[in-house]
């Protein structure tokens, strides 16, 4: 009887322990919520160039100055998706060879969208437009929820110099979401993380990093010389010593994001598609979906349906991991360039 005694209690200690911690972690997040500062969150610009020998440079210009560093006719903009920054265009930039390259970067402690990330957007693609005779608009993953966004917001003489928009995997809202169990949804739009968040959390994006956030060698294949030379890599690059690059690359570009961020994108993405995302506003302009065929984060073909009726897009399937641009560089490069070919 002691022995069955002290077993309940020992099992009482931990689950009342493991209340206690919940209790503790979802103060934490109902204390950062009550001290919000509203809005906390920008949309940074960077100039993207390509340079002999596979180099790409980065830098970072006021929304106003698009004027000052135009160099050709046609502009490229590039939104990133979910825990990414400007640099995920750095694989293909040297495709836009004879175009003005610009890459946004979602900065601050949260992620805003209706009220500061899309009319950002909207005012880049006014400014770009007042420059610029055409502008491709190209979305990874969130990046297309927010462009759809974007552009159904400015005004007709805009609209018409977007000759295309090209969509890397985007989803719809949570319906499309692989990796989040239906029942955690609501989770992420109770809340709205900052500094203590950041803090108590901190050990949770590593975490999912370790179960799966890496790029698996698998998935990894390794591109042609000339592929090879685009990513600044020698053309004897073993397949090896590119599997161990784009895994050390992932691990840098993953790390040191603000939970309190990562958090506020997955709410914005929830709660655009609840909201319903205007596919009406991109009729009229050529939108270029991309479906990942390995991809383990976007409901296929749920998400590429909804793109292909209710925005006309025409859609390219490609061996590729869920936007893994350096996982299977060749195949990308080959549909970019046909496509590129006759604009």
């Amino acid at each position: 009887m002691s022995v069955v005694w002290t077993i309940f209690t020992v099992v009482g200690y931990v689950v009342a322990g493991v209340v206690a911690l919940l209790v503790f972690l979802l103060a934490i997040l109902a204390l950062d919520t009550l001290f919000a500062r509203s809005p906390d969150s920008r949309l940074d610009l960077y100039r993207v160039d390509h340079h002999r020998g596979g180099s790409v440079s980065h830098r970072h210009i006021k929304h106003h100055d698009i004027r000052s560093v135009k160099q050709r006719r046609v502009a490229v903009l590039w939104l990133p998706g979910i825990l990414a920054r400007e640099n995920q265009i750095d694989p293909i930039v040297s495709l836009f060879a004879g175009r003005d390259v610009y890459a946004a970067r979602y900065a601050g402690r949260r992620f805003d969208g209706p009220t500061v990330i899309v009319p950002q957007v909207t005012v880049i693609l006014h400014l770009l437009a007042n420059v610029y005779d055409e502008i491709i608009v190209i979305g990874a993953s969130h990046g297309g929820m927010v462009g759809t966004q974007a552009i159904d917001g400015i005004d007709a003489g805009v609209k018409s110099k977007i000759k295309q928009f090209i969509v890397f995997d985007s989803p719809t809202g949570a319906d499309d979401f692989l990796s989040m169990p239906p029942a955690a949804v609501p989770f992420f739009t109770w809340f709205r993380p900052g500094v203590l968040s950041n803090i108590v959390f901190a050990w949770v994006l590593p975490l999912l990093n370790k179960l799966g956030g890496l790029p698996k060698e698998i998935n990894i294949i390794r591109p042609d010389r000339e592929n090879l030379q685009r990513l600044g890599l020698s053309h004897d690059t073993t397949y090896r010593e590119f599997v161990d690059w784009v895994q050390d690359s992932a691990k840098r570009n993953l790390s040191g994001h603000r939970f309190s961020l990562w958090y506020s994108e997955l709410r914005d993405m929830i709660e655009s598609g609840r909201r319903g995302l205007p596919y009406t506003g991109l009729h009229g302009i050529e939108v270029m979906y991309l479906e990942c065929l390995r991809n383990d984060t976007v409901k296929q073909p749920d998400a590429v349906n909804v793109w292909a009726n209710e925005a006309n897009a025409m859609v390219y399937q490609l061996n590729m991991t869920h936007c893994g641009m350096t996982e299977n560089l060749d195949a990308i490069v080959t549909l970019l360039k046909v496509n590129l070919q006759y604009r």
